[in-house]
């Protein structure tokens, strides 16, 4: 994993489609679909005309059902690669996932089978409505990667910060100033475990979150979001604090080194 730190909420956008003139997106999707009036007439224009709407419509469903199914699929395919989930956590958003896919497929079939138009205006804004995988999943996993990446950094820099204290006690037994080094040292441990506890509060806060909640919801993703940035943060402060120290180590081991060169010569001029 890399130690850069990189973290964007990105905004998830999803292409439109366009049928029968009209621009459909996850959610334009809604006022698209109510935007097409039934036809009355018993002409075989307007039955032509009806029957051509059906299909751009399924057509449309079909390839907005489509992504969400790809898009739950990979996210369950990464779900074993976050190390920091427990077993059950990975069954549950696993059993999860999975029948989110199910009733996804049942309503691709549904949509497939739609004689009506006024029906399937309804059975597609079921996509929007009832399955939040832009909404929801996506998200979800986002956050969680993240808190994953910042446990994963977090045992990185509690190594560097022991190596760190080693040297640090070692120059204090000398006798040397160590104040401003345990000043930032102090600072960097601080700053790595508030990132850690802010990565296990945003997994203990998305984790829970069902598309049947939503969008109530909405406001622990969001509480998610933020503590991922606020874990981030510390991290890009705690790596300051170790550019701090290693430099002013750096400085009392030339002032250590200098006064040692110093100590000899001044011997071997005694001597002499």
């Amino acid at each position: 994993m890399s130690n850069s730190i990189q973290f964007s909420a990105k905004k998830v956008v999803v292409s439109g489609l366009f049928t029968a003139g009209l621009l459909i997106s996850p959610l334009g999707l809604l006022t698209s679909v109510n935007a097409q009036s039934v036809p009355t007439s018993s002409s075989s224009a307007s039955t032509l005309n009806q029957k051509d709407r059906l299909l751009k419509l399924k057509i449309a469903g079909d390839k907005e059902i489509d992504k969400r199914l790809t898009s739950l699929k990979a996210i369950r395919a990464r779900l074993n690669d976050i190390r920091t989930l427990t077993s059950t956590q990975k069954t549950n958003l696993v059993s999860s996932i999975d029948t989110e896919i199910s009733n996804l497929t049942a309503q691709q079939s549904k949509i497939d089978a739609d004689t009506n138009l006024a029906t399937l205006k309804i059975d597609i804004k079921d996509i929007i409505l009832s399955y939040r995988v832009y909404a929801l999943y996506v998200p979800q996993l986002r956050i969680t990667i993240a808190a994953d990446r910042v446990i994963d950094l977090n045992v990185k820099f509690n190594a560097v910060a022991v190596k760190l204290n080693t040297k640090i006690q070692a120059y204090q037994a000398k006798g040397k100033d160590v104040s401003a080094l345990t000043i930032a040292y102090n600072d960097l441990v601080a700053k790595i475990n508030n990132a850690g506890t802010q990565a296990n509060n945003a997994t203990t806060v998305v984790l829970p979150l069902t598309p049947a909640g939503y969008p109530g919801n909405k406001v622990q993703l969001e509480q998610g979001r933020n503590n991922i940035k606020s874990a981030y943060s510390d991290l890009k402060a705690a790596r300051v604090d170790i550019r701090k120290i290693t430099n002013e180590l750096r400085h009392v081991k030339n002032l250590t080194s200098s006064s040692t060169s110093n100590s000899s010569s001044s011997s071997s001029s005694s001597s002499i």
